[in-house]
């Protein structure tokens, strides 16, 4: 099973192409609206170990208020793709929209990577095409990783001012995020 649960952490693991697997536990609920999926998660963190496809424009990940910190990891060897780069035909592409992920959790730190609500950590690798985060927490590129933003159509959406974007990895190919609110990018 790609998804499995020890504790107060969920792990994934070989390949998923969409969230669905999520669905079949008891820690995660699904609900369909319009033909975009939520799966919401109330007191677990998502540890990926494998490779995860997110496709904002059908599904998004939802996190509540009691989720322990450091909610969505990337770990070394993991992948996590976050939309597409979709040809519209007339040798037009466009990048996906919608929201991936969203973090309810208001405590902790906007500075901490400990209190991070995305890290990837070394070794571990983002490819974003689109999609927004919505966050009240420090989101963090540790040393190694690998992390690939690739369109303006990639947003981090601030839910409190004060927080950061901590970047200490130099494996880094950002070629259009935006942010909304009081985000401060800092190279360690």
């Amino acid at each position: 099973m790609p998804f499995a649960v020890s504790g107060t952490t969920i792990t994934q693991s070989g390949i998923d192409t969409n969230l669905s697997g999520l669905a079949s536990l008891p820690e995660v609920s699904a609900s369909t609206f319009g033909g975009h999926t939520v799966y919401s998660i109330a007191a677990h963190t998502l540890a990926i170990t494998g490779t995860l496809d997110i496709d904002p424009e059908t599904e998004e990940l939802f996190f509540g208020t009691g989720v322990p910190l450091q909610t969505l990891s990337v770990n070394s060897g993991g992948i996590l793709n976050v939309g597409s780069e979709i040809d519209v035909g007339a040798n037009l592409n466009r990048f996906s929209g919608g929201t991936f992920v969203r973090f309810a959790r208001t405590s902790g730190s906007g500075f901490r990577e400990t209190d991070a609500s995305l890290r990837v950590n070394g070794g571990g690798t983002l490819n974003w095409f689109g999609g927004a985060l919505f966050t009240s927490n420090v989101v963090a590129f540790m040393e190694n990783a690998n992390v690939n933003i690739f369109s303006q159509q990639a947003q981090l959406i601030s839910q409190r001012s004060g927080l950061q974007i901590r970047q200490r990895s130099e494996n880094t190919d950002i070629r259009g995020l935006i942010t909304r609110g009081f985000f401060m990018t800092l190279i360690a």
